[in-house]
This record gives structure tokens, C-alpha cells and sequence, in this order.
């Protein structure tokens, strides 16, 4: 017990590296050239949005062995993918960028043959010229949707809104 108590706590240490990385207030994204497999997976699946190249391959071969991810891999990937994730997990096959891309694992297959210069430019273009307390709110408003009831979230974003539009409204 004192061995699965203390793999338990690494566990339970990555989760929370993965957690923060889910709730930074500015976005992460992933950008995936080769193989992505169980653990790699996971902490791409904690990003906000994941880019690959052509020869980007996915996998949790875990169950391979006798295992299921262990680092939110479960969760996160049934937020994503929804049922498609039983499939994933349970049969332990190689996705490659294009049925990853299908099935919504990856949100974009760059043209390039390394998907980091197309994230760079990607995020480069989300964020350019938008001020961090514009990024943060919208940020906030797209997590309060998952967390919070439908009018939480509504009334949460208002508040955000109205806390921009003060101080647009006072630099101008």
C-alpha cells in the first residue's frame, strides 16, 4: 500500500501540472510533429488547442498493457472526443493527423512539415494587438461555460463584458 500510496501522489502531482496548464488564463496550444502517445497525449489533450503536422500520430496504448491513462487522459478526452474516446482508450490503436483532425483530437493539421512555425503564426494571429485583459476574459468566459451553470456563465461573461467596456470607454 505504501507503493501505490506514493504512486498515487506522483500522480495526483501531474494532474495538477496538467490542470494548471488547463487553467492558465492565456491560451496553450500544442503543437505536435511526431509521435503522441499516452503521457505526451495527455499533456496535449490539457492544452487549449492542439496543432499537428502530417506525420503527427495519436495514441493511449496503455490498455496495451494492462493500464488506462492516468493523468485526466480519460477525462479530457471524452470533453473532446465524446463516445470516440471508448474506441481510443479501449482498443489502443494509432490515430494518424488526419483521423485526428476527423475526429476532433487535434483542432488543426498544418501544411507545413512542422506544425510549431503554423501554431507560432496561429496564435500570433488570435492574440496580436488584443489587449491580456481582453485574452484573460475570454479565456475566463469559455471555461466558465464548462464549469459553471448556463446562467452563471451568462452572468459572468456580462460582468466581463461590462468591466472591458468601462475602460474602453475611459481611453477614449
Amino acid at each position: 500500500t505504501t507503493n501505490k500510496k506514493l504512486l498515487c501522489e506522483k500522480m495526483n502531482q501531474g494532474k495538477d501540472i496538467l490542470d494548471f496548464i488547463e487553467d492558465l488564463d492565456i491560451p496553450v496550444v500544442a503543437a505536435i510533429n511526431g509521435i503522441c502517445f499516452g503521457g505526451g497525449l495527455e499533456i496535449a489533450l490539457a492544452c487549449h488547442l492542439r496543432i499537428a503536422s502530417p506525420k503527427a500520430l495519436f495514441a493511449f496504448p496503455e490498455t496495451n498493457h494492462g493500464l488506462i491513462p492516468g493523468l485526466g487522459g480519460t477525462y479530457r478526452l471524452a470533453q473532446i472526443m465524446g463516445k470516440k474516446a471508448f474506441e481510443l482508450i479501449l482498443n489502443g490503436n494509432m490515430l494518424d493527423a488526419q483521423l485526428a483532425k476527423e475526429t476532433e483530437l487535434i483542432d488543426y493539421l498544418s501544411d507545413e512539415k512542422s506544425s510549431l512555425e503554423f501554431a507560432k503564426d496561429f496564435l500570433k494571429s488570435m492574440i496580436e494587438d488584443r489587449p491580456i485583459e481582453v485574452i484573460k476574459s475570454v479565456m475566463q468566459a469559455i471555461k466558465n461555460s464548462t464549469r459553471m451553470s448556463k446562467e452563471e456563465a451568462l452572468k459572468s461573461e456580462t460582468e466581463l463584458f461590462c468591466k472591458l467596456a468601462v475602460n474602453v470607454n475611459a481611453h477614449q
